[in-house]
C-alpha cells in the first residue's frame, strides 16, 4: 500500500514465525518493523493518505479454518489491533474483509458475515 503523498509504502513478508509487517520511507530508504502476525493468509492492505495508519485482512493457518479478521496498526504504535472483534474483544465468528480507511485514517469500514449475512461495519 502506498500513501497518497508517495512517501510511505506498507508491505508484508513471510517470516519463519509468521508474517512481518513493515513501513518503508521512500525518501530516506529506511524501514520500520511494525509487528508480526501468526502464519496465514494476508490481503486487502490499505493505508491512510499520510501513511500513519494501515489496515488489512488476515486469516491464520490452522485447523479448523478460522475466519478472516480485519486488523489495523499505526506507525506510532505498531502493535496490530483487531478491528473485527466482538463486543467482548474476541475475534468475530464470520469472515471480515475489504477494509477501507478514510483519508485521515480516523474512520474504518469493512464487510463481515459475522451476523449471518454480509454487511458493512
Amino acid at each position: 500500500a502506498l500513501s497518497a503523498d508517495g512517501q510511505y509504502v506498507y508491505g508484508a513478508r513471510t517470516l519463519l514465525d509468521g508474517i512481518g509487517l513493515h513501513r518503508y520511507t521512500r525518501t530516506s530508504g529506511g524501514s520500520q518493523a511494525l509487528g508480526t502476525l501468526p502464519a496465514g493468509s494476508f490481503a486487502d492492505l490499505q493505508c491512510s493518505a499520510d501513511g500513519a495508519v494501515a489496515v488489512f485482512s488476515h486469516r491464520p493457518t490452522g485447523v479448523p479454518i478460522l475466519p478472516w479478521q480485519v486488523w489495523s496498526l499505526a506507525a506510532a504504535d505498531p502493535t496490530p489491533r483487531l478491528e473485527s472483534s466482538t463486543a467482548s474483544g474476541e475475534p468475530g465468528n464470520g469472515d471480515s474483509r475489504g477494509p477501507q480507511l478514510s483519508a485521515d485514517g480516523r474512520h474504518l469500514v469493512f464487510t463481515s458475515t459475522r451476523t449471518g449475512t454480509r454487511q458493512l461495519f
